[in-house]
């Protein structure tokens, strides 16, 4: 059998395009705007969930609450920066530079978070904690909810950042933010949809 070696035909370079639209711009500053504040709702609600381990004050939980207390304080000093970012998602280098420690910042402390649930595990339902040596289920829940909306908020966040870019964007890239954005959208809507189905609780 004859064989034809076939030079293989070089890869087209995708063509170049600018993601910013009026439409664009304002569906993603919308967005990210409501999954900052539901992060920080959710920080708080995992706070509550810490206080109903144990009046022990022992570690893990105790290193936990002070955990979240530092998430929720670096959430609050980062505000007025994501509040310039809906402003002016302008590709501005000082935008990079605080999604930048805010990331150095929430991925390891919610990496121990998650590492300390596992080792020390969850109660089961309707039974006390071990004087805050182990997670009330409450705990889990709130903590993966609080990964989820920071992960939903920094796909979107940091796309937006340089929304209006020079040279433009791939248009695959441009093609997977929109199809991204409608995801996020969706589970957030989700999420608020279930924190209206849950009881309120009631501080004795």
């Amino acid at each position: 059998m004859k064989r034809t070696d076939k030079k293989a035909a070089p890869a087209r370079a995708e063509k170049m395009l600018p993601m910013y639209t009026p439409e664009r711009a304002a569906a993603a500053v919308r967005v990210t705007g409501a999954l900052w504040n539901e992060l920080g709702r959710s920080l708080r609600s995992l706070q509550v969930a810490l206080d109903a381990c144990g009046a022990g004050g022992e570690a893990p939980v105790l290193q936990a609450q002070a955990r979240v207390k530092l998430m929720l304080g670096a959430w609050r000093a980062l505000t007025p920066d994501a509040r310039a970012l809906l402003a002016s998602p302008s590709g501005d280098e000082e935008h990079f530079r605080w999604m930048d420690e805010y990331l150095q910042v929430m991925k390891p402390w919610l990496g121990t978070f998650a590492r300390d649930l596992e080792d020390y595990g969850t109660t089961k339902e309707d039974e006390d904690p071990d004087e805050g040596l182990s997670f009330v289920p409450a705990v889990a829940v709130a903590l993966g909810r609080v990964v989820e909306v920071y992960d939903d908020w920094s796909r979107i966040a940091w796309p937006l950042s340089t929304i209006d870019a020079p040279g433009g964007h791939a248009e695959s890239e441009i093609k997977q933010f929109d199809v991204r954005l409608q995801r996020i959208e969706q589970r957030r809507k989700v999420r608020r949809a279930a924190g209206r189905k849950e009881p309120k609780r009631v501080t004795p």
